[in-house]
């Protein structure tokens, strides 16, 4: 998973995917993709930047690893998946607005509040309880998600 971050006349923002398929259709979040057989972690990130977003991160660091397994309100499991968190700071390319499987655009950073359709990653760094760069954290999270 990577956060990626830029500054625009001097206002944070952050790169938000809004997903074009299931599961979480129409929802916004971040970066995502799966590790294949034999593949680094960091190899992994800047793979799935370059596929979704065009963007080649040049500057970055790990700060976290989290599980995340999610049930819809029948309780039907949607995902279990385990993350590694990047924040990414910078990044060579051009930005890709529209695939088939997303759209991409920046977002001013104090926005993040005022969003709908938000995956519980940007929610929570919209609550301002985004992990702090240079402090390794790991997160379990189940959770039962009614809009997706």
């Amino acid at each position: 998973m990577a956060r990626i971050f830029r500054e625009k006349k001097g206002i944070k923002q952050i790169l938000v995917s809004q997903r074009l398929k299931h599961p979480y259709l129409n929802a916004l979040g971040l970066v995502t993709g799966k590790v294949k057989v034999g593949e680094k972690f960091e190899d992994e990130m800047i793979r799935e930047c370059i596929e979704e977003t065009g963007l080649v991160p040049t500057k970055f660091e790990m700060v976290g690893v989290a599980r995340w397994i999610d049930y819809d309100s029948k309780k039907t499991l949607l995902h279990d998946a385990t993350f590694i968190i990047f924040d990414v700071y910078e990044t060579d390319g051009v930005l890709i607005e529209q695939s088939d499987e997303s759209k991409n655009f920046w977002v001013d950073y104090s926005e993040l509040k005022n969003m709908d359709n938000l995956l519980p990653t940007l929610k929570e760094m919209a609550k301002g309880k985004e992990l702090q760069s240079r402090t390794m954290v790991f997160e379990e999270r189940v959770a039962v998600l009614d809009n997706f």
